[in-house]
């Protein structure tokens, strides 16, 4: 029989991978996937279940251009993990 304490230590380490693995994307939203690296899958709104180690989320660069109250224009970069599917208006 195991000691309790690698019993305990086991279902830490299943608890952390298995929460990890769980992916809530909200409505109007998507959420690129990539496996290995590679584009794996488009996750649309829901509640969705990966294999982190395998898995992991695309970050996004976003890169526009915004003007300021000088009129001039600057070049803003964000990186987000989710993709908005609303439309914005300019």
């Amino acid at each position: 029989m195991l000691p309790l304490y690698l019993v305990i230590v086991f279902a830490i380490l299943v608890v952390s991978i298995i929460s990890k693995g769980l992916i809530v994307v909200r409505q109007a939203e998507v959420v690129i996937i990539e496996r290995l690296g590679k584009y794996y899958k488009t996750l649309p709104s829901g509640i969705h279940i990966i294999i982190p180690i395998f898995d992991k989320v695309r970050p996004i660069h976003w890169r526009y251009n915004k003007t300021d109250y000088r009129g001039q224009v600057v070049v803003v970069q964000k990186v987000e993990n989710r993709i908005d599917l609303r439309e914005k208006r300019l």
